[in-house]
């Protein structure tokens, strides 16, 4: 496979985001669903962060070819929610913040060229 075929490049990069918003759905519906298993939580997002790193650190490899807002703001959001729920279990508060962060960046990756391929052919 061509690094430098920009479709297959994308196809790569969704690969690790459909992976990462499974793992961060996991982690949001513990915190809420069963939020005396936050340590399985913070590990799901964990792996979910380390996706998401490996296709931010894709995506700026070959930026040029993208100079995506679009893209970018997924990963600003996905953060965002990252963040959210880090900072509200380490003080123990509520995850309200955290369901609109999630929202948000389920939002941005559902309406991006990121967006799993099952829900992008389903439109």
């Amino acid at each position: 496979m061509n690094i430098f075929d920009k479709e297959n490049h994308l196809k790569r990069i969704r690969r690790f985001t459909t992976h990462g918003m499974h793992h961060a759905t996991i982690a949001y519906k513990l915190v809420f669903d069963k939020p005396h298993k936050i340590m399985f939580a913070l590990s799901y997002l964990n792996s979910a962060i380390s996706y998401f790193s490996a296709a931010r650190s894709l995506y700026f490899a070959y930026v040029d070819r993208y100079e995506s807002t679009v893209i970018e703001s997924v990963f600003d959001a996905f953060t965002s929610f990252s963040d959210e729920l880090l900072s509200n279990a380490l003080e123990d508060h509520s995850h309200q913040w955290t369901d609109e962060k999630f929202t948000n960046f389920k939002n941005q990756l559902m309406n991006s060229p990121l967006a799993p391929d099952v829900v992008r052919t389903s439109k």
